[in-house]
This record gives C-alpha cells, sequence and structure tokens, in this order.
C-alpha cells in the first residue's frame, strides 16, 4: 500500500508539473495582434517625450546629413513643441484656437496659418489611429529598443504625388512609436529620416505650459 501511495504521489506530481508547464508555454506563445496594440495609444494620457530626428541625403557621390531634437509636451487637445536644429530653438504651441510661433526676438508668440495638413505635426493619437485606418498595413517582425519589447510595421501613404512606406517600431506596452524610419526618392535624390522616440515621461502636465499670453 505504501508502494503505491507513493506512486500515486508521484504521479500526481508529474500531471501538475506537465500542467504548469503547458500553461506557461500557452502564455509565452500568445501574442498581440497589432490593431491590440495600437489601440493602448488612445490611453495614454500626458505625456512628455524628445524626437531625435536624422536626415540623410544621397545624391550621386554627394552627401548631406542634419540632426534635430525636438522636445514635445502633449495634454490633448494641446502640444508644445522644442525644436533645436544647428543651435537654432523654434518653439509652437498647438492649441484648438489655432497654432502660435515664438519669436525669440519679440519674446512673444504670433498666431500662424498652416494650410498644408498633410505635413503638420500630429499628436500621438493622430500618428497610431493613421496606422489603424491604413488598407496598406503590414507587421514585419518583431524586435526590442532600449530593453521594450516592439512590434515592427510598414505603410504606404501618398504626398505630393509621392509614394511613402516608412517603418515603425510600435512599442508593445503603450502602442506608440519608439522609431519611426522612411526612405523615399526624389528624381534622383536618395533620402533617409529617422526619428527616435526617447525619455518618456507620463504625468500630469501643468495647463501653464500651452499658455501663450
Amino acid at each position: 500500500m505504501k508502494k503505491q501511495k507513493v506512486i500515486f504521489v508521484l504521479v500526481g506530481i508529474l500531471v501538475s508539473s506537465l500542467f504548469l508547464l503547458s500553461g506557461c508555454t500557452q502564455q509565452s506563445e500568445f501574442k498581440e495582434s497589432i490593431q491590440t496594440i495600437l489601440q493602448k495609444a488612445n490611453n495614454i494620457g500626458d505625456i512628455y517625450y524628445e524626437i531625435i530626428g536624422t536626415t540623410s541625403a544621397e545624391y550621386g557621390n554627394l552627401s548631406y546629413n542634419s540632426t534635430y531634437i525636438m522636445k514635445i509636451w502633449q495634454k490633448m487637445p494641446y502640444m508644445k513643441t522644442e525644436t533645436i536644429t544647428e543651435g537654432v530653438i523654434q518653439i509652437m504651441v498647438i492649441r484648438p484656437d489655432g497654432n502660435y510661433m515664438y519669436n525669440n526676438q519679440t519674446k512673444n508668440y504670433t498666431k500662424i496659418i498652416s494650410t498644408d495638413n498633410e505635413t503638420r505635426l500630429k499628436f500621438l493619437e493622430e500618428q497610431v489611429n493613421d496606422l489603424l485606418e491604413s488598407q496598406t498595413l503590414k507587421v514585419l517582425g518583431s524586435d526590442t529598443i532600449d530593453g521594450k519589447a516592439v512590434t515592427i510595421v510598414e505603410y504606404s501613404y501618398n504626398i505630393s504625388g509621392v509614394t511613402m512606406s516608412p517603418k515603425y517600431w510600435i512599442w508593445n506596452e503603450k502602442g506608440i512609436p519608439l522609431k519611426i524610419e522612411t526612405k523615399s526618392t526624389f528624381i534622383t535624390v536618395n533620402i533617409t529620416m529617422i526619428e527616435e522616440y526617447k525619455n518618456f515621461v507620463f504625468a500630469e502636465i501643468p495647463d501653464s505650459i500651452f499658455n501663450v499670453s
């Protein structure tokens, strides 16, 4: 009887172990759809982040490179950007009543008129919704950036008669991009633009950040 009890106990342990291992395997194999990942962006709330952008252009044996750093405060429906390019700082505030540019000489904001909706700066939610609504969205694979799991996607759109196909590295946890790479050709000029999204802060932003008076 003692031997039978021991055998039953061992069998029970073995079955329980197999069940637990099976559950772990199923959980590790579970992957969210790209649509589920992207929809998380609609719940990010107030956010501060920075973009490091580089542009490289090649024309025959000639090449050109430029870099900019953009700081962004986003509190829907408000956004403030501070862009540094070659030592020059530009500050813009996007508000429901219009867009405002800071004048470094007069030390005040001036309302500007923007007619090019295709190239205007977009909120993170708008960027992600463009991906969700795209009929050409493709999942290319997965990777990690700064220890964050990402899903790589690509989609196509047309701007000024030129087809663009940017790649997005989407942060699985938040549904927002950590990197965007866009390659294009204008006549014989090859252009590569890379934007890296860094230094995220998810915290309440004071309304005073978006004051223009």
